[in-house]
């Protein structure tokens, strides 16, 4: 469901946080995005040094690392985005949302 985002990682390269395009299309919130990014990052960096995989797509491990981890919340942010082109729709769920006792769905 996500829209592609462009290459995070190739050979001897990785792209973190914005420049990754790990910004919540939804919230607009991308810092926690990445800091979670500069971990996954410099553990893949650490490790592929000690493999000698740099150059040999040994960097595209955290490309894929990174959209296993937050993919799910990226997918769940565009379908939301995607839910606020209809107005409509919005006005109404946020209209039966507002109702005494509604609150209480959404509480654990």
């Amino acid at each position: 469901m996500r829209e592609r985002a462009p290459a995070a990682a190739g050979a001897g390269w990785m792209l973190i946080g914005d420049a990754a395009s790990l910004i919540d299309p939804f919230s607009g919130e991308g810092i926690s995005n990445a800091m979670h990014s500069a971990m996954l990052a410099a553990e893949c960096a650490a490790r592929t040094l000690r493999e000698g995989t740099v150059l040999e797509g040994g960097l595209r491990r955290y490309e894929e690392q990174v959209w296993q981890e937050l993919g799910t919340e990226f997918d769940t942010a565009y379908r939301l985005q995607r839910l606020a082109r209809h107005r409509r729709l919005l006005r109404f769920i946020f209209a039966r949302a507002t109702r005494p006792g509604c609150a209480t769905l959404f509480q654990r």
